[in-house]
């Protein structure tokens, strides 16, 4: 059996009143038409904090504070056909900037969506993770 190598990743929960901000995907050939949480890997010798920090500056234009980040659930994806995933989700409560689409390319659009009537068309493991958090589970597993 070989050692696992694992692929990390840092999501961000940016939440407003009663709605979270969803990016929806484009030209990266990973679902794209869908819409997910702003994210993107951990590279090597970064943290999970640190990656989601340099994700939403790129991403989105802001600089996100360690102390307005708490971690809300992990999410472990055994994928049969690729390398499993290790999910970090952040709940973001403040931002420096404001939050505009830096990276039209890869994110054709930014949507402010209330929990209870997300599109259809959200990543199956996104809309679980996003039903567990409401359920306030902090780790989630799953294999696809």
């Amino acid at each position: 059996m070989e050692r696992n190598s694992i692929i990390p990743a840092s999501y961000g929960i940016f939440a407003q009143v009663d709605k979270i901000l969803l990016v929806k995907r484009a030209n990266s050939g990973y679902f794209d038409g869908y819409y997910s949480l702003p994210a993107g890997h951990v590279e090597e010798h970064e943290q999970p904090l640190a990656a989601l920090q340099r994700e939403m500056e790129e991403e989105l234009g802001v600089r996100v504070s360690s102390e307005f980040v708490s971690l809300v659930t992990t999410s472990y994806r055994v994928q049969l056909d690729q390398k499993d995933r290790i999910d970090f989700f952040f709940l973001i409560q403040g931002f420096d900037g404001e939050i505009t689409n830096r990276e039209p390319h890869k994110n054709e659009e930014l949507l402010w969506v209330s929990l209870d009537a997300l599109p259809e068309n959200v990543i199956p493991y996104i809309r679980e993770v996003l039903q567990a958090i409401t359920n306030g589970e902090s780790f989630i597993q799953s294999v696809t």
